[in-house]
């Protein structure tokens, strides 16, 4: 590794749904990189449920911020040129929306991102975005909305309208006590549903999509890798499909996605899956790709 030329760095950030999880779940995605050449990190954050520390999802961008501001301090004083580094940001579920919130909407970031890894990031906090299958057996090999309105008629996909974990979770992203307001915009008490036709669920919901990533998309947001699963009942395929869709909307065309068919959500849960050994082949190759294409040293 020459510390006068450009250096590639690689930064991930857990999972846990922004309120559990630690960096050391991703030491082996990092030292597989490191291995090939790269400077890899992995950063904790705030967890959201944390009363004692102001949480909000916007605290947690500027942790990632200090985290790359001490990353290019460190490799500055180990005698690395500061004015080459270059880096990629990633991340798994939450972290990935973190990821990709923070390449999307952070402009001053101390060193520019080139390019983002989201595996299985929520994009939207919109119940209309999330369902659950209802028959383990159905896996959803189109994205499109057709297909997943056909789904729902057929009473294998159920839509999570009215969510009230979702709702929850604006409030947390927003700094607020995560019931706030809810018994005032429930539909029913005893169904727990959100009414979302609610006027202070509307008002929730134009605060929170600042903490969305589709949000910021524009005809130059980053280049953007994808992972994403056909059984996942937490995250599912509909965020890559509304994400994608808001690219194109914006004529921007630097977005992929590496779709495996048969896995969960909880992907590393199945490490021995040949699925998902061809997967994460795929994500490492895709990087690889990206890195010659989007950083600097492999086009001077």
């Amino acid at each position: 590794m020459n510390k006068t030329q450009y250096n590639k760095i690689l930064l991930f950030i857990h999972g846990g749904a922004w309120v559990r999880g630690d960096k050391s779940d991703l030491n082996p995605l990092c030292k597989n990189f490191a291995n090939n050449g790269y400077i890899t990190a992995s950063m904790a954050h705030t967890f959201l449920n944390d009363t004692n520390n102001n949480s909000s999802i916007f605290r947690i961008l500027d942790e990632v911020a200090s985290v790359i501001k001490n990353i290019k301090k460190n490799l500055k004083d180990k005698g690395f040129n500061e004015t080459k580094l270059e880096l990629a940001i990633g991340g798994y579920s939450s972290g990935a929306h973190i990821a990709l919130l923070y390449a999307y909407s952070y402009k001053n970031s101390p060193i520019k991102i080139k390019f983002v890894i989201n595996i299985l990031a929520p994009v939207t906090l919109e119940s209309k975005y999330y369902y659950k299958i209802k028959n383990s057996n159905v896996t959803l090999d189109d994205i499109e909305e057709e297909t997943l309105n056909k789904y729902i008629k057929e009473n294998k996909v159920e839509p999570m309208n009215n969510s009230l974990a979702l709702t929850k979770y604006m409030n947390l992203f927003l700094g607020n006590k995560e019931n706030d307001n809810i018994t005032e915009m429930l539909k029913d008490p005893e169904k727990k549903e959100i009414d979302t036709d609610n006027q202070k669920y509307k008002d929730l919901l134009k605060r929170a999509k600042f903490g969305f990533p589709t949000y910021y998309v524009d005809i130059n947001t980053v280049p953007t890798i994808c992972l994403y699963t056909g059984k996942d009942i937490t995250i599912g395929i509909k965020h890559y499909s509304y994400l994608k869709s808001m690219f194109e909307k914006k004529g921007n065309d630097k977005i992929e996605l590496i779709y495996l068919k048969s896995l969960p959500h909880y992907i590393y849960l199945n490490t021995t899956h040949p699925e998902f050994l061809d997967g994460i082949s795929q994500l490492s190759i895709k990087i690889f790709e990206y890195s010659n294409k989007y950083f600097t040293q492999n086009n001077i």
